[in-house]
């Protein structure tokens, strides 16, 4: 059976900024659905920059990276995906790779 997308709402139980096993630069964002949970990021801040860390704290209302923990959001996900992050109320959304120049 094919994964379906579906949006959930979730809570955010840690974030990272720093650099992955390899030194390169990365950010995430990880999420629990209430008994199970999924990390969202990853990416390599070399291409995606600062742009990204703006796009997912404008997309759920978050003043900084550090507020980001504890926060109600929702995502756009499948089981081994999630696609975009968004406010828990507001349809505002950051998709990594709709976003990506």
């Amino acid at each position: 059976m094919a994964n379906r997308i579906e949006t959930r709402n979730a809570r955010v139980v840690s974030t990272f900024i720093g650099k992955e096993d390899h030194g390169i630069p990365t950010c995430s964002v990880r999420l629990d659905y209430g008994g199970s949970v999924q990390s969202f990021g990853g990416w390599d801040l070399r291409h995606y920059g600062y742009a990204m860390i703006q796009g997912i704290l404008d997309a759920v209302g978050a003043e900084s990276w550090e507020t980001l923990q504890g926060m109600h959001v929702r995502a756009r996900c499948e089981s081994t995906k999630i696609y975009a992050l968004g406010h828990i109320i507001e349809d505002r959304w950051y998709a990594p790779e709709e976003a990506r120049p």
